[in-house]
């Protein structure tokens, strides 16, 4: 079973994206799952901070490069009310193809 990614897993993860890898299908489950996780009750903030990484990672990757591949599974397509990520969450979601 997949478990929600620690805020170390999604600093490595990001790091992988801003150096030009992409990331499994089971590493998109694991940080869906930590962005779950996140919204539905207070989250550690080092996971928030880790979280907030990971979307500006994707951001950078979509917008620039035009870049899209198994990491825009981690894109939620449902934003959780009074979401911090919603701003970057929702230029990601702007940029995928349509």
């Amino acid at each position: 079973m997949i478990k929600a990614a620690t805020a170390d897993e999604l600093k490595e993860v990001a790091d992988r994206l801003a150096n030009g890898a992409d990331i499994t299908y089971e590493q998109a489950d694991s940080v869906f799952l930590a962005y779950k996780t996140c919204g539905r009750k207070k989250a550690n903030p080092k996971t928030e901070a880790a979280l907030s990484l990971w979307f500006d990672a994707v951001l950078s990757e979509l917008k620039p490069r035009g870049r899209s591949c198994v990491f825009v599974h981690t894109l939620p397509l449902t934003l959780f009310e009074g979401d911090e990520f919603f701003q970057v969450v929702s230029e990601c979601l702007k940029l995928l193809p349509k």
